[in-house]
């Protein structure tokens, strides 16, 4: 498993004010193609429809395209309804973040 770490500039729109405020997240990229090769893991990802996760996955096979962009808040996330191994798992590689954004990828070689 490995974890690279990146500073990710993104926009957020304050809801409350409409205002938008820069903030700096770390992205920690995770690179676990044993995950899209487990029927549970892939079960969860084809049930999705569009948009609902952040991925160029297309329901079917996974390709060295399917990954998977969430960001993580304390012990909660975007994905958090992901089966709970593989949740646990993104925890435990970002405990050192209490907000990050996680980027979880299928390649072969890393």
């Amino acid at each position: 498993m490995i974890a690279d770490r990146w500073k990710l500039n993104m926009a957020l729109e304050d809801r409350c004010n409409i205002e938008k405020k820069v903030m700096t997240w770390t992205c920690v990229k995770l690179n676990m193609p044993h995950w899209f090769e487990d029927e549970e893991f892939m079960n969860w990802l084809n049930s999705h429809d569009y948009g609902e996760i952040a991925t160029w996955h297309t329901p079917g096979a996974a390709t060295e395209y399917s990954d998977i962009f969430m960001t993580k808040c304390g012990d909660e996330g975007s994905n958090s309804d992901m089966p709970l191994k593989f949740w646990k798992e993104v925890l435990k590689e970002t405990k050192s973040y209490e907000e990050c954004v996680v980027w979880i990828t299928n390649l072969e070689e890393f």
